[in-house]
């Protein structure tokens, strides 16, 4: 049985919202580096490196990083990559096969 919502419409969205995200991740990255060099500021209290390395920690878990596992993909590349894998290929091709016989008989 086919499904009803469209899969393209569902494509379209996913590919707009990564085009915004990627959008954000070279200025995260600068803060980032930023944070780097602040842990290094001489006399620095371990209470404000702590923040530091927060910052630090939360930017790695937006834009991706690298733990004892190994690599790993930001939280958005996640979830934008969970989502495309939920949209059923053979529906999408359906689709898009449907959408262009709408054109051709118009």
């Amino acid at each position: 049985m086919p499904i009803r919502w469209n899969t393209i419409a569902v494509s379209e969205a996913l590919d707009e919202i990564e085009k915004h995200i990627n959008q954000i991740y070279e200025p995260l990255k600068q803060a980032k580096a930023v944070a780097k060099q602040a842990i290094k500021l001489p006399d620095l209290p371990q209470y404000i490196e702590q923040r530091f390395r927060g910052i630090i920690g939360e930017v790695e878990r937006v834009t991706g990083g690298v733990s004892y596992s190994g690599a790993y993909p930001g939280i958005f590349k996640r979830l934008i990559d969970r989502a495309r894998d939920d949209i059923p290929k053979q529906e999408i091709e359906r689709q898009q096969g449907r959408g262009k016989q709408q054109v051709l008989s118009l």
